[in-house]
């Protein structure tokens, strides 16, 4: 991981797009929104089946969902929330959500753009591999994003 320090207190600082860019470690409030962002994703996959079931059908799987919600299924840690990290959709939400700590600013279309860049990668894994308590600097390898 390069230069990187692991003492996320004062956040990852690397230079990029001719800028310094700071990733804080998340708040509870930040861990938060990428819980609801995982909610809204599988109302979202179960509204598309609507057309597709019967009223009954719509309605027990509506009724799983909102169990799974009320039971923690989509909180952090979680392996459905390591597993949505894994994907692109998922590290892009997650680094919106941590950027936007330090860089209100930052659009979607930007965050793009800086994900190509050098120590983007390295810098975020950093902090997505502390926040979820791993040990090994590869556990978490946020690969989806080429």
């Amino acid at each position: 991981m390069g230069s990187i320090n692991l003492s996320l207190a004062n956040g990852i600082r690397f230079t990029a797009l001719g800028k310094e860019w700071v990733i804080l470690p998340p708040k509870q409030k930040s861990l938060g929104q990428f819980e609801q962002w995982l909610e809204r994703r599988a109302f979202a996959k179960l509204s598309m089946l609507k057309d597709t079931l019967d009223a009954e059908e719509y309605a027990e799987m509506r009724t799983a969902l909102m169990n799974q919600i009320t039971s923690c299924y989509f909180s952090w840690g979680t392996d459905v929330c390591k597993e949505a990290l894994k994907t692109h959709e998922g590290i892009l939400e997650f680094a919106l959500i941590l950027f936007k700590q330090s860089h209100p600013e930052l659009t979607r279309e930007k965050l793009e753009e800086l994900v190509t860049t050098e120590g983007f990668l390295d810098s975020f894994e950093a902090v997505l591999n502390q926040t979820l308590g791993a040990t090994d600097p590869n556990q978490m390898r946020a690969t989806q994003l080429g």
